[in-house]
C-alpha cells in the first residue's frame, strides 16, 4: 500500500506532524517506512504521544512486540522507533 497524493500534500503542507499513540510496531512503523513518507518527515518537526507509560501499553501489545524487537519498553523506546 502506497500512501495516496491527498496525503502526502497534507504532510508535505503542514508545519508540525502530531503522530497519536499507537502500537508502534504494527501501526505506526509501517506507515513511517514508506519512503515517500520517511522523506517528508525528515524535513519537518514531528512530535509523537507515546502508547506506552513506564513500561507498561495502555492497551493491546504494543510492549510485548516492542520487547520482542530488542525495543526497551518505555517512551524512549518508542521514540527510537
Amino acid at each position: 500500500m502506497e500512501p495516496t497524493e491527498e496525503v502526502l500534500e497534507a504532510l508535505e503542507n503542514s508545519e508540525q506532524i502530531i503522530i497519536g499513540p499507537s502500537n508502534p510496531i504494527t501501526s505506526i512503523n509501517p506507515i513511517i517506512s514508506m519512503p515517500e513518507v520517511k522523506k517528508i518527515l525528515k524535513g519537518k518537526y514531528v512530535t509523537s504521544v507515546s502508547p506506552i507509560i513506564g513500561e507498561s501499553a495502555v492497551s493491546g501489545p504494543a510492549a510485548k512486540f516492542m520487547k520482542s524487537k530488542g525495543y526497551e519498553v518505555n517512551p524512549r523506546g518508542v521514540a527510537k522507533i
